[in-house]
């Protein structure tokens, strides 16, 4: 396939599109999209038509949770193209990507990259593959090495690298602090209220009436529990369902942070309902020996202790 022709190849065509993060997967025309247009636009040249689209959301250096690469790999059959971007979004490490290549090698698939046109089943092809792999590893990993430089210098500073848990947020322009959400902390007492028994129903009503949509008034019809209105402790064993409690929130239309909510993400604020961020959170130390000075430097919240680290320091002691 170095020139086009008339004729369609023969042989199933596979066009493959990954992204890292599901950010990514966001906007008018995201990432994926550009991916798939271009391998289809290099596919018209040749009259391919209708290929098979698959496409995964992950990191290339976690592949055993790429599993729509997996399945693909294992289920080629002899005379497939897999079609690709580039190389980098089928792997970004030299081993991962020695592994795909020669497992599909043995099934007589073929992997092309639109963007780096090369023809590995020569010496000098295969060297620039696993150059061009070798270059997507480097890259990975100054990445992830100033990420976690990025998130210690956060941490030093009193902020939150993470997402913050349930019921806070980040302040803006404040180096990632956390604060309270009025709103997530409501729902996090109408949770809890509901679960454990701790509010009447009319309490209960209160709340969430406070956090329907404005102007659906069609919505506000009162919960009813059939323990009447009064306070009633419950046990584990008599509580409310995350199930049935996720089911209120979605027909009262009270979004989750992403998507609907479910009783795993319910059961998780039920558990973490007085977790607080991390107000002052451990740095760990990273020491390193300097042979010129005979010094070690230990770095630690952003300040730099030097001890003396000497073998002979009691050599002259009696």
């Amino acid at each position: 396939m170095s020139t086009a022709t008339s004729s369609q190849p023969t042989g199933k065509f596979i066009i493959y599109t990954r992204v890292s993060s599901h950010t990514q997967t966001q906007g008018d025309y995201a990432s994926l999209d550009a991916q798939r247009d271009t391998c289809l636009n290099w596919l018209r040249q040749y009259n391919v038509s209708n290929p098979s689209i698959i496409t995964d959301v992950g990191s290339a250096l976690t592949p055993h949770l790429l599993r729509q690469q997996t399945a693909m790999i294992e289920g080629a059959k002899k005379g497939t193209y897999i079609i690709v971007y580039a190389y980098d979004r089928l792997a970004r490490s030299v081993i991962h990507a020695t592994q795909i290549i020669e497992q599909l090698k043995k099934k007589g698939v073929r992997v092309i990259s639109v963007r780096e046109p090369l023809d590995y089943s020569t010496p000098i092809g295969y060297n620039q593959l696993m150059a061009i792999f070798n270059a997507a590893e480097l890259e990975s990993r100054n990445i992830g090495l100033r990420v976690k430089n990025t998130m210690d210098c956060i941490r030093r500073n009193g902020g939150c690298p993470h997402e913050p848990p349930y019921g806070y947020k980040i302040v803006v322009n404040t180096g990632r602090k956390t604060t309270k959400d009025p709103r997530e902390q409501k729902i996090i007492k109408f949770i809890c209220g509901l679960r454990k028994g701790t509010h009447t129903v009319a309490q209960l009503n209160k709340i969430l009436f406070s956090l329907i949509p404005a102007g659906r008034l069609d919505l506000q019809v009162p919960i009813v529990i059939d323990h009447g209105n009064t306070t009633v402790a419950r046990s584990e064993e008599n509580s409310v369902p995350y199930a049935d409690i996720a089911f209120i929130l979605n027909e009262y239309e009270i979004p989750a942070r992403r998507g609907e909510w479910t009783a795993s993400k319910i059961a998780k604020i039920a558990k973490d309902s007085t977790t607080e961020p991390e107000e002052n959170p451990v740095v760990e130390e990273e020491e390193k020996f300097n042979p010129l000075t005979g010094f070690t430097t230990s770095t630690a919240s952003g300040v730099n202790r030097k001890t003396l680290k000497r073998q002979n320091d009691n050599d002259m002691k009696d």
